[in-house]
């Protein structure tokens, strides 16, 4: 893991000017600050980070695919502390990240969302300790033979006033939080 890290860190660094500043916030989350914000400037660093990443990482001589979710959110449109920028680049990463888009611009929609995945991270606990959380098995056929080659688990969440909680809505965020663990 931390061969990867650093040649990511390389990868980023490289696809930079020397006047921009990249930094690992912990984990696999890395902050870059463009010290030119126009459009123009961080479209360019987006697709070179972007493809600075499609190229696998080998390791022992085994590629390992590595990808990248980017969010932005610049000065001053998006707020003008450090602080709030970081949480609005995360939201919009993570916006980035449910869309499959490669990366997004912070809006307020995706913060509002972000508030629901927050009541729902906050319901989690609960929602275990009430046996609201169920595993389905399925499973997994070969349509020639009709044999179970094997099985898939799914976790879902049953909550109560919402129905059924799509996977996509709680896993990912519960995860990044280590509110659940792999």
């Amino acid at each position: 893991g931390d061969f990867v890290l650093k040649e990511v860190a390389v990868r980023l660094r490289d696809s930079l000017r020397e006047s921009d500043s990249v930094a690992r916030l912990g984990g696999d989350e890395f902050a870059i600050l463009l010290h030119t914000g126009n459009t123009d400037r961080v479209m360019t660093a987006v697709h070179k980070i972007m493809s600075a990443m499609e190229a696998p990482v080998i390791l022992n001589n085994q590629p390992i695919d590595v990808g990248c979710s980017i969010g932005l959110a610049s000065f001053p449109d998006h707020g003008d502390e450090a602080s709030l920028l970081l949480r609005r680049a995360d939201i919009a990463m993570y916006s980035a990240k449910r869309l499959n888009s490669g990366y997004a611009f912070y809006d307020l929609e995706c913060d509002e969302h972000q508030q629901e995945h927050l009541s729902l991270l906050g319901e989690i606990k609960r929602a275990i300790d009430l046996n609201e959380l169920e595993l389905f098995y399925q499973p997994k056929m070969c349509f020639d033979t009709n044999d179970t080659l094997s099985v898939e688990t799914l976790l879902r969440w049953q909550h109560p006033e919402k129905g059924m909680v799509n996977p996509d809505e709680f896993i990912p965020f519960a995860e990044h939080t280590g509110a659940i663990r792999l």
